[in-house]
């Protein structure tokens, strides 16, 4: 019996023989030029002989487009506002502003001072977001002196991610950070900084100040009116403003222990900041503005990226 059992329908093959099947002994040699059997030259169709030697290059095209569409829009510039549970685990690029005080926060058990977390807030002018770098992404970090301060512009590259309705950047190399510090506008008195509105100074602008020294508040613990202990999370240098509607007055000069430590200013043990400039000093120094509000005051303070920007002009005693 021949062909198909009845009720089956006989297929048909989708090529034909003459371009499967060696001319010379006609064996089955496939998509193969030559024959395995009697080396004998098996020319093949003019599509099937194009896609052969064309799709290596096609190939290298497209791995070349894939590489420049993943660096343009596969990696895009957004908004923090525009980012979404759906954005969860995204790499994207953030562009900003510092917003707030950096924090290094140690591993414990670990000796190592650029060990731990490192984080700030950024405000690319939609919303807020924060920004963290974990162990040895915050060592390289540290290494390559990159480290952000209130007012810096910064360019980051990262994955967002969403966790208990709290969203941050996480970056992983040096290279995905960039910052600009751009340099202070102009030099102001103690007393016009203590004296502005709120409306005086755009937000983060740099000044630079020359002024006397009243008080520093450099001790990592403090007391309360009642007595109970709390920790600062920066040093303050406090300039003499003289007397505005019949009181004294002062303005406030911060610098975060994240930065005193990773400058080298100190110790994480220390519990007191020895360097800052004593009582009755002549300094000048250079930040970026920051207004507070708080229970106790509101006014603009003066934020420094670096005690390198503090420079004492004449020395209290």
């Amino acid at each position: 019996m021949t062909g198909p059992p009845p009720g089956i329908e006989p297929y048909t093959l989708s090529h034909s023989n003459d371009y499967t099947n060696c001319p010379e002994c006609e064996r089955y040699v496939g998509p193969l030029e030559y024959c395995p059997y009697c080396r004998a030259h098996h020319k093949k169709r003019l599509i099937l002989r194009v896609s052969k030697y064309t799709s290596p290059i096609i190939a290298i095209i497209g791995i070349f487009v894939l590489a420049h569409l993943g660096k343009t829009i596969g990696n895009p510039m957004v908004k923090v506002a525009s980012l979404t549970e759906r954005s969860n685990f995204a790499y994207v690029q953030l562009e900003g502003v510092v917003c707030d005080t950096p924090r290094l926060y140690h591993a414990s058990g670990s000796d190592d001072p650029t060990a731990g977390t490192l984080q700030f807030c950024l405000d690319d002018g939609s919303a807020r977001t924060r920004v963290k770098t974990y162990e040895d992404a915050t060592k390289r970090i540290i290494k390559a002196g990159k480290i952000p301060a209130v007012g810096d512009r910064v360019h980051v590259m990262g994955n967002f991610q969403i966790r208990m309705h709290r969203h941050s950047l996480i970056v992983g190399a040096p290279e995905e950070l960039t910052i600009t510090r751009p340099p202070p506008l102009a030099d102001y008195r103690p007393r016009d900084i203590a004296t502005a509105e709120r409306g005086d100074f755009n937000e983060f602008d740099r000044v630079r100040v020359v002024g006397k020294v009243y008080r520093n508040y450099v001790w990592r613990e403090g007391k309360t009116k009642d007595g109970n202990k709390y920790k600062n999370y920066e040093a303050k240098i406090r300039l003499s403003a003289g007397k505005i509607d019949g009181r004294w007055a002062n303005m406030d000069v911060v610098i975060p222990w994240t930065i005193l430590e990773l400058a080298g200013a100190l110790q994480p043990s220390d519990p007191k900041w020895e360097g800052a400039p004593p009582s009755g000093s002549r300094i000048s120094v250079t930040g970026a503005l920051r207004y507070e509000e708080s229970s106790f005051s509101k006014g603009w303070r003066l934020h420094l990226a670096d005690p390198g920007e503090i420079e004492i002009l004449e020395l209290g005693k």
